[in-house]
Formats: structure tokens, C-alpha cells, sequence
């Protein structure tokens, strides 16, 4: 599976905190919610947050206060219940988006950018775009 611009950035800067997690440059890291350190399931969120905690450093969540105060086997078992719906909720919503493209297609309505949209910030052609143009081509 590639990755998309915003999950190498956020790779990228996961990798960055864990260095300096390693090199003791904080105690604890504030996200925003457990569901923001990884959408990949209970593994591999459980698998950052023992990185972490193996660094010395607790993983804190704005949404979730109980990361500051829960006995660390119920943090476990509470993050594990947290990352499992995380990735549920992407995996619902690409179902959901692929439907809804299938549909307009289906009814013969456009699909993607349409003529005379405002938004006209150039685009990468590589990921997605760049296989879409191949299968398009293909046709």
C-alpha cells in the first residue's frame, strides 16, 4: 500500500519525536487523540506507544484524558479499544467514498474535479492520481 503526501509527513514526524524521545528531549508527547498516532490497528499503535514508554516518555490525549491517570495495563487495553476503532472508521469511510464514486458513475455523473472549479493549486501525478490516469489510459 503507498502512502499518501500526509501520511509520509506524518511518518516523518512520528520518526522525528521518537528520535528525540530516544535522546530524552521530552517526558511526555500531547496528541490531539489516540486515533491520530496511527490508523493502522491495535499493533501498530500499541507498538508506538511501548516505543515511547520504552524512551521513558508517556503518549498524553487531549480527547482522552485517562492517558495521564489509568493503571498502564488498563492505558493498554483502553488504547488497544481506541486504535481498533480508528482503523475501522478509515477503513468505513474508503468503503464509503468508493460507493459513493461507483454511484456517480453507475448514474453517469461526473466523478473527480469538475470543469470551472476554483481551486486551482497544481496537482502531483504520482500515488493515486497517477494510477488512475494509467487505468483511465488503459480503457
Amino acid at each position: 500500500m503507498s502512502a499518501s503526501n500526509g501520511s509520509t509527513k506524518h511518518r516523518e514526524m512520528l520518526g522525528q519525536a521518537l528520535a528525540d524521545a530516544r535522546l530524552g528531549r521530552f517526558d511526555v508527547m500531547l496528541v490531539w487523540a489516540l486515533d491520530r498516532v496511527s490508523r493502522e490497528g491495535v499493533e501498530a499503535t500499541l507498538a508506538i506507544l511501548r516505543r515511547f514508554a520504552g524512551h521513558g516518555t508517556a503518549v498524553w490525549s487531549l480527547k482522552e484524558p485517562w492517558t495521564e491517570t489509568a493503571d498502564p495495563r488498563m492505558a493498554e487495553l483502553l488504547a488497544s479499544l481506541y486504535a481498533w476503532m480508528a482503523a475501522e472508521e478509515s477503513r468505513r469511510r474508503s468503503e464509503r467514498t468508493r460507493a459513493g464514486l461507483e454511484r456517480r458513475k453507475r448514474e453517469g455523473l461526473p466523478v473527480g474535479r469538475q470543469p470551472g472549479a476554483t481551486d486551482k493549486k497544481p496537482r502531483r501525478r504520482s500515488g493515486y492520481v497517477a494510477r488512475w490516469e494509467r487505468e483511465r489510459a488503459s480503457r
